[in-house]
């Protein structure tokens, strides 16, 4: 089988050869874009299995880029740019974006970004995870990734899943924001408090009633969150 590129969509033509060289000495094959439009046509013609993605381009910014394949994939994003303060990083996490990486960079700590968002995408879930969970109304179908409440169908993307996957093999138990991010993402992200927070905002976007007051996925403050029961629901 053909493997799937990596698409790097930067203005700055030192970075794209940069991450080129890097990623094509590990075995990837490595598409090009310059701008924002052509980002998103070079996604189109080539499926690609990682998008690596500036944020400040003339014309199409990358957190329109990143809006645009939300509405249309949940293919892998990691944003690469010289912004680097907490609020340019929870923008580009509430959009969906999959990790985030400072200009610049290191060569070993962007292969460690890449391969770390790439097995979390092809990985399984947890193997002891039930494949269905219901809570109240709610009904998760992990295998199916998609919820319903009510009638309502919510459609899941895959690092949703491995979120509520992780909640379900404990219900109404508290999981540490370490222990959720060690395993839904990976050890080296067991301080990423923020990229765990906005995953949950954009869940709760989807999933709750009013995500202001939610009702399924609660949070112990400082501590991490639990996927409500059933019987808590109905107490």
């Amino acid at each position: 089988m053909t493997q799937r590129p990596i698409l790097i969509v930067d203005d700055d033509f030192a970075v794209r050869e940069v991450v080129q060289q890097v990623l094509a000495l590990e075995g990837f094959v490595v598409i090009e874009a310059a701008t924002g439009r052509a980002g998103m046509h070079a996604w189109e013609q080539h499926d690609p299995q990682l998008v690596i993605l500036d944020i400040v381009m003339p014309g199409l910014s990358g957190l329109q880029v990143l809006t645009q394949l939300r509405q249309k994939s949940d293919t892998p994003v990691i944003m690469l740019t010289r912004k680097s303060s907490e609020d340019d990083r929870v923008q580009a996490f509430e959009l969906g974006a999959d990790d985030y990486l400072s200009k610049p960079f290191s060569s070993r700590e962007l292969m460690m970004r890449v391969k770390a968002v790439l097995r979390r995408v092809h990985g399984p879930l947890p193997t002891t995870s039930p494949t269905a969970v219901q809570a109240g109304d709610l009904r998760l179908e992990l295998d199916a990734r998609h919820a319903t409440i009510g009638e309502r169908l919510v459609v899941l993307s895959r690092l949703e899943c491995q979120i509520l996957a992780e909640l379900a093999r404990t219900p109404a138990r508290i999981l540490s924001h370490a222990q959720l991010l060690t395993a839904v993402w990976g050890p080296e992200y067991a301080d990423e408090a923020q990229l765990l927070r906005c995953a949950i905002y954009r869940l709760r976007q989807k999933l709750e009633p009013d995500p202001a007051q939610p009702t399924y996925l609660r949070a112990a403050r400082d501590a991490g969150y639990w996927l409500a029961t059933s019987q808590e629901l109905d107490a």
